[in-house]
């Protein structure tokens, strides 16, 4: 597949990148951008450290901080359907969500989802949105404190107060079929192996995330993997001490961190039992305060093989064994 490099201005624009592996280069401003198909990269030329980046299900917002270069201070730019943020120092993985991204804007407006699930920035206005059926997300980058929320006659209605941001303030989302509200105060959970992210609820174990053990002698030393844990979200990630299947243990001296502050990580290791032969599966289940993954749980397998033994009774004749065979 070709790949497209697209490059904007320091005006605010929209970007909308092609069905191929895209790379997008804003160049400042206000911008929209959306990725669209294919594995897509938002470039930001300055290090990570002088951006802010909030990511709420999917959508992504990268804010120029002071110390930003001159082009980006002060912008802010919108993000759908990407699954990289670059900075100058290091390259950000956006999780995958399986959702539909969907955007409005800060018109008043009407936002339908579609029939799966579906993450929706209505971006303010007196919107009124639909999620449709599926599992929807409605995101608002303020702090949950700086909206009213309130249920009438089955709307969920989110107004936003003088303290929310300008985008916000006195304009009323009105929701219906939305199962979750998200906003930028929420902890959120992110759980990565080998640094590709592994999705809550996922039942395909393979090597390249080290969900997939693969197999391992019996009485041999085991096989440990590692897992990172990161909170996405913009306030304190609690955890509770991950359960793991039979057949498996946790490493004792690499505990994972009863909470994560907003941005923070952490690691715990897992070991296949060597003791028993056999295939091993099951679920990982990890406890948090994230509102919509709790408990985050994903599967792992892995095999125990026996030690093949061949007992060799010796005759009148010359007697060999092959490679591999033992003498018992």
């Amino acid at each position: 597949m070709k790949m497209a490099t697209i490059i904007g201005n320091s005006n605010s624009q929209t970007l909308n990148g092609t069905a191929s592996d895209d790379t997008i280069h804003g160049g400042g401003g206000n911008d929209f951008i959306d990725g669209k198909a294919g594995t897509d990269t938002i470039v930001f030329a300055g290090n990570r450290g002088t951006f802010n980046l909030v990511n709420l299900s999917g959508a992504v917002r990268v804010t120029g901080l002071n110390s930003a270069p001159v082009d980006y201070r002060g912008d802010t730019a919108r993000i759908f359907n990407a699954e990289k943020v670059q900075f100058a120092n290091l390259t950000e993985t956006i999780p995958a969500t399986g959702n539909t991204q969907i955007a409005g804007n800060t018109l008043t407006q009407t936002i339908n989802g579609t029939a799966g699930n579906d993450t929706i920035d209505g971006a303010s206005g007196n919107d009124f949105i639909d999620g449709k059926a599926g599992t929807d997300t409605a995101v608002f980058f303020g702090n949950r404190s700086d909206f009213s929320i309130i249920n009438v006659n089955g709307e969920i209605h989110v107004t936003g107060l003088s303290t929310a941001p300008a985008d916000y303030a006195g304009d009323t989302a009105r929701l219906i079929n939305i199962e979750k509200l998200q906003f930028t105060s929420d902890p959120e959970i992110s759980v990565s192996g080998n640094t590709i992210n592994i999705a809550d609820g996922d039942t395909s174990p393979n090597t390249a995330d080290g969900t997939g053990f693969g197999s391992v002698a019996q009485g041999g030393a085991g096989v440990i993997h590692t897992f990172a844990v990161k909170n996405d979200g913009g306030s304190t990630l609690t955890l509770g001490t991950p359960t793991v299947p039979n057949g498996f243990s946790l490493v004792p001296a690499n505990p994972l961190a009863a909470s994560l502050p907003s941005g923070g990580s952490d690691t715990f290791q897992v070991r296949l039992d060597s003791t028993v032969a056999g295939t091993k599966s099951g679920q990982i289940r990890i406890a948090t305060n994230d509102s919509d993954e709790n408990p985050f749980n994903f599967s792992i397998n892995g095999t125990v093989t026996t030690t093949l033994q061949i007992t060799l009774i010796g005759t009148s004749s010359d007697d060999s064994l092959l490679l591999g065979d033992q003498i018992v």
